[in-house]
């Protein structure tokens, strides 16, 4: 089974679409986290209300070199997988049913 990581950042109704297309076309996804960026308080509250495994909050968004809160992110949620094989999209990347 795998683990998936979604890197979101302030854009729920992408994330939403993401998560249901994950839900009906990866059946072998058994774990979906959710890594947010540092997205807003009111965007955070609609993420809860999501069907998904696990989320990680990054809480403070930063663009620096050598030191971006993406990365952070990203590391947060690979410690929460549980599964042997990971897989990673980001919120506006869309699954598509054929090759």
């Amino acid at each position: 089974m795998i683990s998936h990581i979604v890197l979101h950042y302030n854009r729920p109704w992408l994330l939403k679409t993401h998560i249901d297309l994950i839900r009906k076309y990866c059946k072998s996804v058994t774990q979906l986290i959710i890594a947010d960026d540092g997205s807003n308080q009111d965007v955070i509250s609609n993420i809860k209300t999501l069907e998904f495994y696990d989320i990680v909050i990054q809480k403070n968004h930063f663009h620096e070199w050598k030191k971006s809160s993406a990365s952070n992110t990203i590391m947060s949620a690979l410690n929460k997988c549980k599964n042997k094989y990971i897989s990673f999209s980001e919120d506006d990347f869309f699954l598509w049913p054929c090759g």
